[in-house]
């Protein structure tokens, strides 16, 4: 199912396609920031739902409604706008408009509110992200055009730190989110996105991303990847890789935190590129599952085979999926691999890190990086 999501707004854009992509009929989200980007996707293939803002860059939405309901084909549409007042209410009912929903919005009412539009949404069956019915065809298709990775938010603990929204310090949110790489890329991917930014430098942080979204932004994004029932990873064997992975990237981020206190650098970059080390890893856990969940079987020669030969292709479209900055991909890429001429002492830092984290802190290449930072400690 395509959803089409027009908003000039990235970072509500974003939100909304990230409710939509975590309901359990699986809908794939389409975006248009502005009238003639929306006119050129329908032309295309038209959705078969429409979320459209009111107020575009070069026009009204009222526009674009107006010509799809003069179409053959008449999706169910949603407004998602600022304009409250009766008038507007009025204006979009008469255009036979499925929902109206005001910003700023609750997320789970949006997502209670779409899963009475999509077929498939008002139970937790998983869908599959593509028709290929074989694994390999499936990590394919996540390399051309990205996935959702597994959920390890809580819907219970963001509930619990939401009741809390009034007295809730961003450094609170920060230590309580500190070991969840997922949600560490999402908020960095929507710190990064349209007029939230302020100033040229990207965000490539978890607290950098908390100071630019806020509590309350960061905490709808918490409460939309914690509502998404198909996104967790419920095999034991794929949940006992996971676990590991999780577990390296923590211990990466906290050796670089240790070197770069050592060598006077700010850590924080330091630490999101630690805790995304294995983004490719857990995204090929997370198709697994999905193959799982659709009637397929996976030995585990067969999960360790894609994990090898997978992971770097996936994870290098999950980084630009995610929209990470090029100098935190240059970071997460150095926790593998060195590239040559590398310059920026953050590189062979996190080289180092990543050597010393994985139990290889006796190798050649490790007393190397050490002599060449300056470094004369003993790490075991």
């Amino acid at each position: 199912m395509r959803v089409l999501i027009v908003d000039g707004d990235d970072l509500v854009a974003d939100l909304l396609a990230l409710i939509v992509e975590g309901l359990p009929a699986r809908p794939t989200a389409f975006r248009a920031a502005t009238l003639a980007e929306a006119f050129d996707l329908w032309r295309s293939a038209p959705p078969d739902l429409v979320l459209c803002d009111w107020n575009l860059p070069d026009g009204s939405g009222l526009t674009f409604i107006k010509h799809i309901r003069k179409a053959s084909v008449t999706p169910p549409v949603v407004i998602v706008t600022a304009q409250s007042d009766r008038d507007s209410v009025i204006a979009a009912a008469k255009h036979a408009v499925s929902a109206y929903i005001t910003k700023p919005f609750q997320v789970d009412a949006v997502r209670e509110r779409l899963s009475a539009l999509i077929p498939g949404s008002q139970t937790s069956a998983p869908v599959a992200e593509s028709d290929s019915s074989t694994f390999p065809a499936q990590l394919d298709h996540a390399v051309r055009y990205g996935t959702t990775l597994f959920n390890i938010t809580e819907l219970t603990d963001v509930l619990a730190l939401r009741n809390r929204m009034d007295t809730l310090s961003l450094s609170e949110l920060g230590s309580a989110w500190r070991g969840n790489a997922v949600l560490h890329a999402r908020l960095i991917q929507f710190a990064n996105a349209g007029y939230l930014r302020r100033g040229p430098d990207p965000v490539v942080s978890l607290p950098g991303a908390l100071r630019v979204l806020g509590a309350r932004v960061a905490l709808d994004i918490a409460l939309a990847s914690a509502l998404d029932p198909s996104a967790r990873l419920r095999c034991d064997a794929l949940k006992g890789r996971a676990s590991k992975f999780l577990e390296t990237g923590d211990r990466i981020a906290q050796t670089a935190v240790a070197l770069a206190k050592e060598l006077g650098l700010d850590e924080d970059e330091c630490v999101a590129a630690g805790m995304l080390h294995q983004t490719g890893e857990l995204g090929v856990l997370s198709i697994a599952q999905q193959h799982i969940d659709n009637g397929g079987s996976l030995d585990e020669a067969v999960v360790d085979t894609a994990l090898k030969s997978q992971s770097a292709r996936l994870g290098a479209r999950l980084k630009t999926q995610f929209r990470l900055p090029l100098s935190l991909k240059q970071l997460i890429g150095a926790t593998h691999q060195l590239p040559a001429g590398a310059v920026h002492v953050r590189l062979p830092l996190m080289r180092l890190a990543a050597l010393v984290a994985q139990g290889e802190e006796t190798s050649p290449e490790c007393e190397r990086l050490k002599q060449r930072l300056g470094i004369t400690r003993q790490f075991t």
